[in-house]
């Protein structure tokens, strides 16, 4: 049972409505937003992050790759369903995604990527300038590590929220494996 129960998009009130306008705009809304909607001011800056971040330099499947690496490192169950889904909409196999919740990847440049976000959370962002480098060296540029980041921070916010919250799966969250244990 959520410890944040999310809201009715019926009920009227200020909370409501901005839910409401928010999910006219999708076929299905996962319980995820519903609980973000208790605050209207986060429900938004929480959708025009995900929007800008979408238009960055890293791809949309990387951006998923991330943030299946962050649910990992911060065991958060609901999440890491959800772009398990979202990785997969896009492009990602599902034996790739079951790497990247585990922080790992088939592939080398990706696989760095995931390692320096997990290290990212595990220090709280207190990396040492040879971290930055061995990015650098795999020619990812200072705006591709700055988005590595935003990213990261932005995943751990939505692991952080669902954790607490407690968030109950929805359709959104159905994927190829069972993460209850994370």
């Amino acid at each position: 049972m959520p410890t944040i129960r999310p809201i009715n998009k019926n009920a009227g009130t200020d909370a409501a409505k901005a839910y409401a306008a928010f999910g006219n705009r999708l076929d299905h809304l996962p319980n995820f937003f519903g609980t973000l909607a208790n605050s209207p001011a986060a429900l938004k800056a929480y959708v025009a992050c995900a929007a800008e971040l979408d238009q960055g330099e890293l791809s949309h499947d990387l951006g998923e790759q991330i943030a299946l690496a962050v649910s990992g490192e911060n065991s958060s169950p609901y999440c890491a369903a959800v772009h398990t889904r979202l990785a997969r909409d896009s492009g990602v196999s599902e034996d790739e995604a079951a790497l990247n919740v585990q922080g790992i990847s088939s592939v080398p440049r990706t696989g760095l990527i995931l390692q320096f976000a997990i290290k990212l959370i595990r220090l709280g962002g207190k990396l040492s300038e040879s971290d930055v480098n061995l990015l650098r060296d795999q020619e990812i540029s200072d705006g591709e590590i700055i988005e590595i980041i935003a990213h990261t921070a932005f995943g751990t916010f939505g692991n952080f929220l669902n954790n607490v919250a407690q968030t109950e799966h929805d359709a959104s969250a159905v994927a190829i494996k069972d993460y209850s244990s994370l």
